[in-house]
């Protein structure tokens, strides 16, 4: 089932890459990804995510990219 995930990250090389590899390694593909900077916070970037996680393991998948060091939130 396809799910969106949203991600506040600092803007830095390696953060989009480790909160990408979150999501493929619970074996999901990722169907759509957009990033921009954020408008509101400089230094900070917006991820938007569609993938193909399934549903029980969709909050364990939040849980972990908000315990990465680059991650201000994921929702």
């Amino acid at each position: 089932m396809l799910q969106t995930v949203e991600i506040l990250l600092e803007n830095k090389p390696g953060a989009l890459m480790r909160a990408v590899g979150v999501i493929t390694a619970k074996g999901s593909n990722i169907a759509s990804l957009t990033v921009a900077p954020d408008a509101e916070q400089p230094g900070l970037a917006r991820v938007r995510m569609v993938a193909d996680v399934e549903e029980r393991l969709h909050d364990r998948v939040l849980k972990e990219l908000n315990r990465l060091v680059q991650v201000v939130k994921a929702w």
